[in-house]
């Protein structure tokens, strides 16, 4: 790897003050070492630093709306809500996880790491279609599924733990210091067997239906056919996704698995639409009183978006 003075790194950074390239090493922003007294700065470190920057400057306005969209999300879950039912419930989990997710897909997207900033985007869409199909249902009768599924996934762990004698043993310490919300395999297998009786799961999972055909029935159905299919290339490791990471070129196989700008637009998009989307429905669901404040982030987004497409 090649070094550089404060000097050099101000050239190669594009600005014309060495003192600005010292300022940013004093302060950690950029990496560096001090040999004698002199600091040398890293190739690697230079490029960081551009990508963070440079992902900052070109991406502003769609950073500053996301972190609008957190703010919003912030006085949103302040807000103390009444929870009778399991729809209530599975709606507060929502918002709060999404709130999670969404903040990790910012913090990858400004570090350069677009594509699993994008993977972590598409857990967002499949958060909103289950929020948006289990609140579909008045009965209650998908979030009461959805629930109770939790006692099928117990069931599978400690039948897979029964022929591993080392996690039995991890089961049977903790049988005899049980935590409050513990539950005896006895129990387990008993109310497994129960929902299962009472709901008829399939390998697909808690749901009578695929994410396909739930974001077919909640109108998100273009959605997944794009978007989230897109982001499937990545996770699932397809074909497709071979093209983000090596190419072929004349020299050989080039590996691009550095910090870039790659996907961090697609993942800023996304990110909002998904979880702006958590938020109309919570608010709709608890009657949270921000309609207005969704309503003018949501035209001024759009007007953005608008101005970002014409530009590219």
């Amino acid at each position: 790897m090649n070094y550089f003075t404060t000097k050099q790194a101000a050239n190669l950074l594009g600005v014309n003050d060495e003192s600005y390239v010292r300022k940013l090493v004093l302060s950690g922003k950029l990496e560096a070492n001090k040999v004698g007294t002199q600091w040398m700065i890293g190739e690697e470190a230079i490029h960081k630093f551009k990508v963070k920057n440079d992902i900052k400057s070109k991406y502003k306005a769609l950073l500053s709306f996301n972190q609008e969209l957190r703010t919003l999300a912030d006085k949103m879950l302040d807000k103390s809500q009444k929870m009778v039912g399991p729809r209530d419930m599975f709606t507060a989990f929502a918002i709060g996880k999404g709130y999670k997710t969404h903040g990790a897909v910012l913090l990858l997207g400004k570090q350069g790491y677009g594509e699993d900033a994008s993977i972590l985007a598409r857990s967002l869409f499949d958060l909103l279609i289950n929020l948006l199909y289990i609140q579909a249902d008045q009965t209650d009768g998908r979030a009461y599924r959805y629930f109770q599924y939790d006692w099928i996934l117990r069931k599978k762990i400690f039948t897979y733990a029964l022929g591993k004698p080392e996690i039995m043993d991890k089961i049977q310490e903790r049988t005899i210091n049980p935590r409050p919300d513990d539950a005896t395999i006895q129990e387990v297998e008993e109310q497994a067997k129960l929902s299962q009786e009472k709901n008829n799961y399939t390998e697909r999972g808690w749901s009578d239906k695929s994410l396909h055909d739930m974001a077919q029935e909640v109108g998100r159905i273009d959605a997944y056919k794009t978007v989230y299919r897109l982001q499937c290339q990545l996770d699932h490791n397809a074909t497709r996704s071979v093209n983000e990471y090596a190419k072929q070129s004349q020299d050989g196989i080039v590996f691009e698995v550095g910090q870039s700008g790659n996907w961090v637009e697609e993942s800023l998009v996304i990110a909002f639409d998904f979880y702006y989307s958590i938020l109309v429905a919570f608010n709709s669901h608890f009657k949270a009183g921000f309609g207005k404040e969704i309503s003018d982030l949501e035209n001024r987004y759009v007007a953005e978006l608008s101005e970002i497409n014409k530009k590219s």
